[in-house]
Order: C-alpha cells, then sequence, then structure tokens
C-alpha cells in the first residue's frame, strides 16, 4: 500500500526532521536506541537532558540541522526554535504507573536536573507521595513537557492541559508502553522505518 493509498503511512523524508519528546519512564531508552542506529552521530543532537546547553550552547542554527531531536526537552524549547514543525512523536503510559517508576529509579540513579537521589533514598513511596514540592517536580512530566505551564486562578503554577492535548492531537505517531510492540510495529510502519 503507497502513503497516498494510506493517509496515516507517511514516511519520513530525508529533509525532515524527527523530534521524539522523551517522557521519563516511557519506554524512551528503548526506543532512542532503535532509532539512532537510522541516523550518523552528526545528525542526532548531542544531548538528552542538559536543557542549559540546549537553551546556551546549541544555536537555532545547529537544532535546526539536526535531523533527529529527542531527549527530555519541553515542546517549548524545541518547535519555536525550528524553521518550520518537525515529525513531532512520543510514547506515553500510565500516570500513576510512571510516576511510581520514576520515583523508584530516582531512589537507585541521580537525577541529571533535579539531582534528588539523596532525598528520595531515606523515603517510603508513601512519604514521597504525601510530598507535595516532590509532587510539583515528579508529576504531570508529560503534560509539562508537551504543554508547558500556565496559572490557575489563584494565580498558582500548573501544567497547561489544555495545550498539551491540543499539541497532543497534532503529534504524528504516540507511542503506548503498556503496548510497546504493536507500537513500535506501527511506528515502523507509518513511518517507514525497518
Amino acid at each position: 500500500m503507497s502513503d497516498q493509498a494510506n493517509p496515516l503511512k507517511k514516511s519520513l523524508l530525508k529533509e525532515e526532521q524527527l523530534y521524539f519528546i522523551h517522557v521519563p519512564k516511557c519506554a524512551g531508552t528503548s526506543f532512542i536506541s532503535l532509532v539512532d542506529e537510522r541516523y550518523v552521530i552528526d545528525e542526532i543532537i548531542p544531548t538528552h537532558y542538559d536543557l542549559k546547553m540546549l537553551q546556551e550552547r546549541i544555536t537555532d542554527e545547529q537544532l535546526a540541522s539536526y535531523r533527529f531531536i529527542r531527549g527530555h526537552f519541553p515542546y517549548d524549547l524545541i518547535v519555536p526554535r525550528l524553521p518550520k514543525i518537525p515529525r513531532i512523536i512520543t510514547f506515553l503510559r500510565e500516570p500513576v504507573v510512571r510516576l511510581i517508576s520514576n520515583f523508584q529509579m530516582r531512589q537507585r540513579v541521580s537525577d541529571p536536573l533535579q539531582g534528588l537521589q539523596r532525598a528520595l533514598q531515606s523515603i517510603t513511596l508513601e512519604e514521597f507521595l504525601s510530598r507535595r514540592d516532590l509532587m510539583d517536580i515528579f508529576s504531570n512530566r508529560a503534560t509539562r513537557l508537551m504543554g508547558g505551564n500556565t496559572r490557575d486562578r489563584d494565580g498558582k503554577e500548573i501544567p497547561n492541559l489544555e495545550l498539551a492535548k491540543e499539541r497532543l492531537s497534532g503529534f504524528d505517531f504516540v507511542g503506548i508502553v503498556e503496548s510497546y510492540n504493536d507500537s513500535l510495529a506501527l511506528f515502523c510502519y507509518l513511518f517507514d522505518f525497518p
């Protein structure tokens, strides 16, 4: 079946950029390792976590030259800097399971952005869930990566759910961690990846 016969199938063209919003604990490392193989190293953004490097050392021209942009990078730090909208993809996971998995991982491994390993090692899951300061860091990561933040009626900063949903509806692909193998097969079919 050709791309024209199936409007959902659209091969990734050489001149198109692929932008993978990696929501932590949503199979991104596994997915990235497969997609990285399709590119040469100079075609891939050289950082995955370093927001300071992204903002201060990677110019807009450099960002536009990468064919594969992937990482824990918010939509608002990538898309506005590009000359045209890239093909945007992500994987999502049941949010409570993702939050718990993220907490457990951060008890073992230091977070490059927050550095909270020491604080998390000494608390239980129940204590973690009762700490509003930690919940503000760990919860709603997908929403914040895709939609940024907004303010509620009281002026408190909250994740922008409406903007995240609007943007997500325009993504070229959204995989589901709980159906990872099927999602991967669908991605390969839609993008004509081997």
